[in-house]
């Protein structure tokens, strides 16, 4: 944590955690912060299966190269918004 001098206010640098699981809090619960969790997958039914596996559901993101995949993955995700290969902005 860092307390910026011109505001006043905090910064707290971006995060990223590998090897999050289900049982996790941070897979579990909302974050407000710049904060990735990594989770790794073997299928895209079991990437589906995370993605689906929240209550918030706001938004999701899918990085692929290949066009049928992220069709199948829009499709097959429960989110407001599911962005292919970027996010937010």
């Amino acid at each position: 944590e860092r307390i910026l001098t011109e505001t006043g206010g905090s910064y707290m640098a971006p995060t990223i955690f590998e090897n999050v699981t289900r049982d996790m809090q941070l897979a579990r619960e909302e974050v407000f912060g710049p904060v990735l969790g990594v989770m790794r997958f073997d299928t895209e039914e079991e990437a589906v299966s995370l993605a689906n596996s929240t209550v918030y559901g706001l938004a999701s993101a899918v990085w692929t190269s290949n066009l049928s995949t992220a069709h199948r993955m829009v499709r097959a995700i429960n989110a407001g918004v599911v962005h292919v290969n970027t996010y937010g902005g």
